[in-house]
């Protein structure tokens, strides 16, 4: 089943970075995956200067968004970064905008729902939380899922939510799944 979000994420992203070297076109059909999570990629690397773009958030990627520091609510910096931050909620099943390019009180909101989901403190009360640091954006922009899914025990999750807390801001760690399956990942 199509999602309309997820299709119009795909849509935009196709038309806005379709001419862009190295971009690699996703499917329009409403169902999120990686070529979507790619095709949002894509679009970021080039919003941050980086060509020919690749379909990976590898180091450049994470330097040039590094640069840029936590985006949050007000953050009028790029409205495209805005806008792919938007669309990977919605991919992610978050309600990321009622408009899109502005990072007004109801991406804050999804951001801290995000937050809380992957077991990392929400950031705040009202505007003043669901800042978007590297690490999130680079979760936001992947496949893992930060709820259970079918499989996942709520116990394997809150373990997966706790070491995201306690580790996620050390350099050498990587948000992890918080979807209530074991693996090694």
């Amino acid at each position: 089943m199509a999602d309309e979000k997820v299709l119009d994420a795909q849509k935009w992203v196709n038309a806005t970075y379709g001419g862009v070297a190295g971009y690699q076109p996703c499917p329009e059909d409403g169902k999120t995956g990686w070529s979507t999570m790619y095709a949002l990629i894509m679009g970021l690397q080039h919003e941050l200067g980086i060509s020919p773009v690749v379909a990976s958030f590898g180091p450049t990627t994470m330097a040039k968004v590094q640069a840029l520091g936590e985006i949050g609510f007000g953050w009028s910096g790029n409205e495209n970064i805005v806008r792919i931050i938007q669309h990977g909620l919605f991919c992610k099943g978050y309600w990321g905008a009622n408009g899109f390019g502005e990072f007004g009180a109801v991406t804050t909101e999804a951001v801290k729902s995000l937050r809380v989901n992957m077991g990392l403190p929400d950031g705040g009360t009202g505007t003043e939380g669901g800042t978007v640091t590297p690490q999130i954006l680079k979760c936001i922009l992947n496949m893992d899922a930060y709820v259970v899914v079918a499989g996942g025990t709520e116990k394997i999750r809150a373990i997966q939510q706790w070491l995201n807390g306690r580790y996620w801001q050390r350099d050498a760690y990587s948000i992890g799944p918080c979807d209530g399956i074991y693996s090694r990942d």
